[in-house]
């Protein structure tokens, strides 16, 4: 849930402006993305936001947490980056510390070869593999990448990894408001509510599964050019 804050905050704070404008020294989660996703608007930024989210959800009842889309390939792999500094700041008092301890509770690099379905991803930080993220490009259908622009992170890689399209985003404030496009039997909570601001937040149901091939005009989040 750190991360989660963490580009809550910063997607808060960015709104629409882009990275490079951006009049701010450091951002704790969105500058440590690839290039291409400088562009991406408030709504874009507060969605890949909830895929922190919906990776902690997948940890709330033990399960190792599973990406279904890019955006969370991305996030999963910061956690891992961050776990080992995160883990050294926790008190002596935490209760993590009452866990039983096994010999690979810290093989971050064996997390980094068993939970995902590759790594293609990080290829977006070579600044040598320029266009890498285009499925009409060359070297990215010679290695049968798929679609890594910005605009399709949030397709799902297949049917079984689809999540509840109403799970909604945090809402920013002491209060949730009532919105009539939400399923009333849902019973989200003011924190995961969806907000009626089709600027900032997904109050209708998101695209149903797709490929990762999918094209950047059929993905629901759009990027500035």
């Amino acid at each position: 849930m750190f991360l989660a804050d963490q580009a809550y905050d910063d997607a808060h704070h960015l709104g629409d402006r882009f990275l490079p404008d951006a009049n701010a020294t450091t951002w704790e989660v969105f500058d440590r993305l690839p290039p291409l996703t400088g562009t991406a608007d408030h709504r874009w930024r507060r969605r890949m936001a909830r895929a922190f989210d919906d990776l902690a959800a997948d940890l709330t009842p033990g399960k190792w947490p599973g990406p279904t889309c890019t955006a969370e390939e991305m996030a999963l792999h910061l956690a891992i980056e961050d776990a080992p500094t995160h883990l050294e700041d926790r008190p002596s008092t935490d209760l993590h510390h009452t866990l039983p301890e096994h010999g690979d509770d810290c093989g971050w690099d064996d997390c980094s070869d068993l939970l995902f379905q590759d790594h293609d991803l990080l290829m977006l930080f070579d600044p040598k593999l320029s266009g890498i993220a285009d499925p009409q490009d060359p070297a990215n259908q010679s290695m049968g990448v798929g679609d890594l622009r910005a605009a399709a992170w949030f397709a799902p890689f297949g049917s079984h990894s689809v999540r509840d399209p109403w799970r909604g985003l945090r809402w920013w404030g002491a209060a949730a408001p009532s919105c009539a496009m939400r399923p009333p039997s849902r019973g989200l909570s003011a924190q995961f509510t969806g907000c009626p601001s089709s600027t900032c937040c997904s109050t209708q149901p998101e695209a149903g599964p797709a490929s990762r091939g999918v094209s950047a005009g059929s993905a629901e989040a759009k990027v500035p050019a």
